[in-house]
């Protein structure tokens, strides 16, 4: 829906709005991921291998998931789906505060990636796409 009396064509909101969800799904989920690695060694004492494939796991999921979720945003709710994948990125950076074991370490990386899957690159490049 325009806003009113606005010169501004409402695509530039969409994109803004995306462009923030996208920056800070992108920055916690993924540009963070560094300052675990020493806390997560110092209280458990995995190693680095151990933890930096959670992340490497996360992007297996976020790239397996992509071509999903981009047939998906063809028949559902973009905004839902967006919504979704905020909601289950979030989930996996909370569940974070809680592991207790390498396999929960995995988990929480897992559930990041199917929800940054949803909520960045296919979904709102599409939306982009449909408004330009």
């Amino acid at each position: 829906m325009p806003v009113k009396n606005s010169k501004l064509f409402y695509g530039w909101y969409i994109v803004a709005a995306l462009f923030l969800i996208w920056s800070i799904c992108h920055g916690i989920v993924i540009l963070s991921f560094t300052a675990y690695i020493d806390p997560l060694t110092n209280t458990f004492g995995w190693n680095y291998t151990q933890i930096t494939f959670a992340a490497s796991l996360r992007s297996l999921i976020y790239v397996i998931f992509m071509p999903i979720t981009g047939t998906i945003v063809d028949r559902w709710s973009a905004k839902k789906l967006v919504l979704a994948g905020i909601i289950l990125a979030s989930i996996g950076v909370i569940s974070l505060s809680w592991i207790n074991t390498l396999g929960q370490l995995y988990l929480c990386y897992i559930v990041m990636g199917l929800g940054t899957s949803a909520c960045t690159a296919t979904i709102p490049l599409t939306l982009v796409g449909r408004w330009f």
